[in-house]
Formats: structure tokens, sequence, C-alpha cells
């Protein structure tokens, strides 16, 4: 057997004295100098070296920041929508494959390789390579490192730091010197419909200072009219009411949206129903009164808060 026959086959072999794992090696760092050396803004060229580098890549739906190193890089296999953050270092003299969504944080490794603990094998140059596989949808924190052979499976998440010795099972959390899972992840599957029809809200400014009568029905006493807005203004924001939120809640948070839309940096606590669709709160500028009302319309919603 060749010495990359027995690196692949996961045998002791002499890796150092090698004439073809020597040319493999070789290639290898050059392309990721090459890779390590392009400006970030060319991404293109970035991927066009990438894949010329590892052994599968999914399409163009994969990022490695730079800067990026390997051995062979015939032995890396990435999945869809895979992210390196800088300094990743793969020594890849066994297999090491990537799932779909693995998101990789910066100044971590994954070592295959491995040498005997005997000293006169070690100064040998011998070694060994044991694969490591990563599942889908694993997110792996800063600094960690991954040892021969070890798989962590799917929707895991390493903790920074960690020293990946032993196999990580799917949805667990694990972290520390050596890793060890600390609790499971319970999955929440995403809904991909809403419960009920997305439907916008028109939103009025009545008053921007309240008359006598309300100030004093609301104990307000800055009769002064809010800087930032006019009455009349008009704005939009959804109405939808989350399943399992209650309307108060609702209302709130659709009053610091209306908040940010028009400049307000925040109001003052949740407000006042005057009446139904009839809301006054407070501009945190001098707590000044401000006195809107929502009513339903036909507009379609946009992904932000419009203004007319």
């Amino acid at each position: 057997m060749t010495e990359k026959e027995k690196m692949l086959a996961g045998m002791i072999y002499d890796a150092n004295n090698d004439a073809e794992l020597e040319r493999e090696r070789t290639r290898a760092k050059a392309l990721c100098h090459e890779f390590n050396s392009v400006s970030p803004t060319e991404p293109d060229r970035q991927r066009e070296i990438l894949k010329k580098l590892l052994g599968k890549t999914c399409g163009d739906s994969f990022t490695i920041q730079p800067s990026f190193w390997c051995d062979y890089g015939y032995n890396i296999e990435i999945g869809a929508n895979f992210f390196a953050n800088h300094n990743t270092v793969i020594l890849d003299g066994a297999k090491v494959k990537f799932g779909d969504n693995v998101f990789i944080a910066p100044n971590c490794s994954f070592y295959t390789a491995g040498h005997p603990l005997d000293v006169e094998r070690r100064n040998k140059g011998l070694e060994y390579a044991y694969p490591i596989t990563v599942g889908d949808n694993v997110w792996i924190g800063g600094n960690v490192t991954v040892c021969p052979g070890v798989t962590i499976g799917n929707n895991s998440v390493i903790g920074a730091g960690a020293v990946v010795t032993h196999d990580i099972p799917d949805n667990s959390l694990a972290f520390g010197v050596p890793a060890r899972v600390a609790r499971k992840i319970d999955i929440v599957p995403l809904k991909t419909e809403l419960e009920e029809p997305m439907t916008v809200v028109k939103i009025t400014v009545l008053e921007t200072s309240l008359k006598k009568d309300l100030a004093d029905e609301y104990a307000v006493t800055n009769l002064e009219p809010c800087p930032i807005l006019k009455a009349g203004q008009v704005f939009y924001a959804t109405n939808m009411c989350p399943k399992g939120m209650c309307d108060a809640a609702w209302r709130t948070i659709n009053q610091y949206v209306f908040a940010l839309a028009c400049g307000v940096r925040e109001f003052y606590g949740g407000g006042w129903m005057k009446e139904p669709g009839k809301v006054i709160t407070c501009c945190n500028d001098g707590l000044r009164p401000v006195y809107f009302k929502l009513e339903a319309t036909d507009r379609e919603a946009g992904p932000f808060l419009g203004r007319d």
C-alpha cells in the first residue's frame, strides 16, 4: 500500500517522507495562499479557488472567510449554506464532512491527524488520520477544537472554547474542556404560514397636546404640544395580533413601531385607551402627550412601517 492509501484507510502512515503526499500538501497550501490573498471585493474569485481546493461544495451557497488553511483540500466536503469565519484550520488527512447550514465562528480547528503516543514512532514522523463529521444545522462557537474521529450530530451547538474529543449527539448543547453535553436542545419548528391574515392598521395623530378635560382625566400635567408630531399625520402598521399575545401587549408593540416611524425614541408606559381604537400615550421628550387612533385599512403591508 502507498502512504496515501494507508492515510485514507485510517492506518499509521508516513506523512513527512512521502513525495506524493508532499506534492498534494504543497498544492493545497498554494491554493490556500492564493485564496487568502484575494481582495474581499472579489467573492467570485474566492469561490473559484475554493472549488478547486475542496473535494465537494454545494453550488455557490457557501462562504469561507480568509484566512483559511488545510492540508489536502480534497478530503473536505461542505453542504449548502456553509459559513466559516476567519482563521479556520482543517487538517484533512481523513474525510471532513460538513452538513447543510453549518456556521463556524472564528479561530476554529478541525484535526483529523494524530500521532502515536510512543516517542519512537512519533519521532519517525508517523501519524494517523480519523474522519470528522459535522451534521446539519450545527453552530460551532469561537476557538473550538474538534479532534480526530469525532461526529457532531444534527442541530447541535458547541460552545466557544470547547475541545471536542468525543461524539456529540443530535440536538445537544455542549461546551467545556473536554466538551460535555450540558442539555438537550428543544427543536421548535418554524411556522411557514400566518395563523391569521396580515392586515394593516392606519394610525392617525389626533392631537399632539391634550385638551384640559383629557389631561385632567389621565392626570397629565404637561400640556405643551409634542414638537415631533403634527395633528393629521398618518402612519401604517400591521394590526395582526400573534396567537398567545394579549391585545394590550400588541397595542404596546404597535406604539413602539409607531414611535420608530415618526422619529420618537420610545413611548412612556403602555398608554391609555380612551375608547376602542383611540390611544393616548406620552412621548419621552418631556412626557408630552400624544393622542391617536387606530383603524383598519385596505392598504397593503410592506416590510416596514410607512409614512404618508
